[in-house]
């Protein structure tokens, strides 16, 4: 496994903080880190929200035999069931 050090920058009183913090919990300053960044790297991204929600459309679409046009009608029902794209 390769590993990358990273240097942050803090003041003195949340570095003091943060390392009793751990200490408390049995681990150390650089764990507590460790898992707030595998955490934070486990949510999507907002490209990766957009390639799935694309995907998504994109099998509803085919769900319908693949069959789409500016002429296909949705009901009343199916418009005010879709979600807003945000």
């Amino acid at each position: 496994m390769n590993v990358k050090n990273i240097t942050v920058t803090v003041e003195d009183s949340l570095y003091r903080r943060a390392r009793l913090q751990a200490a408390e919990r049995n681990s150390s300053l650089t764990a507590v880190v460790r898992e707030f960044l595998k955490g934070f790297c486990q949510q999507e991204t907002d490209f990766e929200r957009r390639l799935r929600q694309e995907r998504e459309t994109l099998a509803a679409l085919a769900g319908r035999g693949g069959k789409f046009s500016a002429s296909t009608r949705m009901s009343r029902e199916e418009i005010h069931q879709r979600r807003a794209v945000s």
